[in-house]
């Protein structure tokens, strides 16, 4: 799908492991030589853009689902 590629991934797992994981933890999962890196990869306001996100995929589920699937040889 375009658009979505490993960066995404690099970016939700900075977001989501901020309130499980040190930092010094967080940085070295990502490879990052500093602190300042993994802030820049990590979402702040996620709840707040947690409702357009669920917009977005629920129109990325519409578009498959009304998509015709052909198999070929």
């Amino acid at each position: 799908m375009p658009g979505l590629g490993w960066h995404s991934f690099r970016c939700t797992f900075a977001t989501e492991s901020a309130d499980k994981l040190s930092e010094f933890d967080r940085q070295k999962f990502l490879g990052h030589a500093t602190a300042l890196m993994t802030a820049h990869y990590t979402g702040d306001d996620i709840e707040r853009r947690r409702v357009g996100a669920e917009k977005i995929a629920a129109s990325v589920r519409t578009c498959l689902d009304n998509q015709t699937i052909t198999k070929t040889a």
